[in-house]
């Protein structure tokens, strides 16, 4: 058994859900969550079959900070042309 990294998102404009593995570079969307899920472990079954030696992509998850100007601009200490 393998693990992989999976971010799902829910879409309220679509009214769906989206996944992603970062770590093949694969996505699905579906109706629910366990639509999703089920997806990509077909997707990655799929792949496994594919390529005996599946690649592996390196990724990173990272929180930033972004600060707003007070009216509303992002503050990044670059100039924005006008």
């Amino acid at each position: 058994m393998k693990s992989f990294t999976v971010l799902i998102e829910e879409d309220f404009a679509q009214k769906n859900y989206a996944g992603y593995v970062p770590e093949l570079r694969i996505s699905a969307v579906g109706d629910s969550e366990q639509d999703v899920i089920e997806s990509l472990q077909d997707l990655i079954q799929i792949e496994m079959e594919k390529n005996e030696k599946m690649p592996v992509y390196r990724f990173g998850f990272k929180t930033q900070e972004f600060k707003f100007s007070k009216n509303g601009g992002l503050h990044n200490g670059l100039k924005t042309a006008r």
